[in-house]
């Protein structure tokens, strides 16, 4: 990709928990897209695609592509560009910076879709997230154009992981619901 760009990915999906453990979760090994942002040069996001990305020859020699994502497309919790986690090769190059663990999963939680709740119980379960953390996250969103959509999201994810081992998480997530609830 560096060919193309001159710049590292900035990655923001599932793929970045490579950048908090050398062995990720299921979820994480199974995806075949990788979700990422380029910010300096869009004009590249075409040859990106045609050379990397979906239906690409790249996708059918290694089964993975490339999914270029604008700032539009999907949301960061404030603040989230001073906290990327750098992704090096065993040289110690520079491969790609990653959005830290809790902005990836608040930007799955804003996602809302069914696999990126199973991401997000899972990296609960792996104690990849700490809690408050994660709410502080959330609660930067409050403060963000995709505010509505917030509450409903939290409340699937409630749902979602309630009848797992993660009581105190739900706990302080139904917590921070009601604060939402209240304002």
């Amino acid at each position: 990709m560096r060919k193309i760009t001159n710049e590292p990915p900035i990655i923001v999906g599932s793929q970045a928990v490579f950048a908090v453990t050398d062995y990720p979760p299921e979820i994480a090994r199974r995806s075949v897209e990788c979700d990422f942002l380029l910010l300096k040069r869009m004009e590249t996001r075409t040859e990106i695609t045609e050379n990397l990305g979906l239906f690409s020859e790249y996708q059918q020699q290694t089964g993975f592509y490339a999914d270029v994502l604008g700032l539009a497309t999907v949301v960061l919790p404030s603040g989230w560009e001073e906290r990327l986690v750098e992704l090096k090769d065993e040289a110690g190059e520079i491969l790609a910076f990653c959005a830290e663990i809790h902005d990836v999963c608040i930007s799955k939680l804003m996602a809302g879709r069914e696999k990126d709740y199973e991401f997000l119980q899972t990296a609960f379960e792996a104690e990849y997230l700490q809690i408050e953390t994660f709410l502080e996250r959330a609660q930067t969103i409050l403060r963000s154009p995709s505010s509505a959509a917030l509450l409903p999201r939290l409340q699937k994810l409630i749902k979602k992981i309630d009848s797992g081992s993660l009581h105190e998480i739900v706990g302080r997530l139904r917590d921070f619901e009601n604060e939402i609830k209240s304002e």
